[in-house]
C-alpha cells in the first residue's frame, strides 16, 4: 500500500485506514470437542443412543423460535434458499430495497450448509461421539443496524449450534460519517470520494 501511494502519490487526495469485513464467532466452548459433547449429555442424563432424537428437538425449538421472530419482525417467515451458490447478502439486500427497509430487521433465509458435529462410533469398552463433517440447515438472519448498518446472523441449527456474526467496517463507517454531517459518496462496498479524510479518519 505504501509503495502504492508513492507511486500515485501526485492522483491521491486523501487516505484513510480501517476494517473491511469483520467476522465474530461465537460458540458453547465445553461442547466444541467430543469429549465435553459426552460430558454434557452424562450430566443431564441424556444416553448417547437418544442424543440425536434429544438434539432433533433442541433443532425445531430453534428453527420455530426463529420463524415466530421472522414473522413478527419482518411480517415473513424463513426464506428458504434451495443452493449454496445463491448469495443471501444480494437476496436481502433486494428485499431490503423493495420494503424500503432503512433500519432493523429485513428478513431471515435458510439454507443447507457444511457444518461440523457428532456421530456415535464403536470404541473400546463403550460407543463414542466422534467429530464428523456433515450438512444441515443454516439461518441467515440480516438487518440495518443503526450504528453498524447492514450486517448478518449465521446460526447452524443443529449441535453444536455455532453461531457467526458478520459486519461491514465500510457500513459502520458510512453511518459515522452520515451522523457527522461529512459527505460522501459510495458505489457498494465502496467509498470513492469524500470531503473531509481527516473526519473519516
Amino acid at each position: 500500500m505504501n509503495q502504492l501511494i508513492k507511486t500515485l502519490g501526485d492522483a491521491i487526495v486523501g487516505v484513510s485506514s480501517g476494517f473491511d469485513r469483520l467476522v465474530f464467532q461465537g460458540m458453547i466452548r465445553p461442547i466444541m470437542y467430543p469429549e465435553g459433547a459426552m460430558s454434557f449429555f452424562s450430566r443431564r442424563r441424556i444416553m448417547f443412543k437418544d442424543a440425536k432424537r434429544w438434539v432433533m428437538e433442541q433443532t425445531e425449538r430453534l428453527v420455530s423460535a426463529v420463524e415466530e421472530w421472522s414473522k413478527h419482525e419482518c411480517g415473513e417467515s424463513i426464506t428458504y434458499l434451495p443452493s449454496t451458490n445463491i448469495r443471501k447478502e444480494a437476496e436481502a439486500r433486494r428485499r431490503q430495497r423493495e420494503k424500503n427497509v432503512t433500519v432493523g430487521p429485513i428478513g431471515v433465509w435458510s439454507c443447507v450448509e457444511a457444518c461440523g458435529s457428532y456421530r456415535l462410533a464403536p470404541a473400546q469398552g463403550a460407543p463414542q461421539l466422534r467429530y464428523v463433517q456433515t450438512r444441515c440447515k443454516h439461518l441467515y438472519t440480516h438487518l440495518d443496524h443503526p450504528d453498524y448498518g447492514f450486517m448478518s446472523i449465521r446460526m447452524q441449527t443443529w449441535f453444536p449450534y455455532r453461531i457467526q456474526i458478520a459486519v461491514n467496517g465500510r457500513e459502520w463507517l458510512g453511518r459515522q460519517l452520515e451522523k457527522a454531517g461529512v459527505g460522501f459518496a459510495r458505489v457498494g462496498n465502496k467509498i470513492h470520494a469524500i470531503e473531509d479524510f481527516s473526519a473519516m479518519q
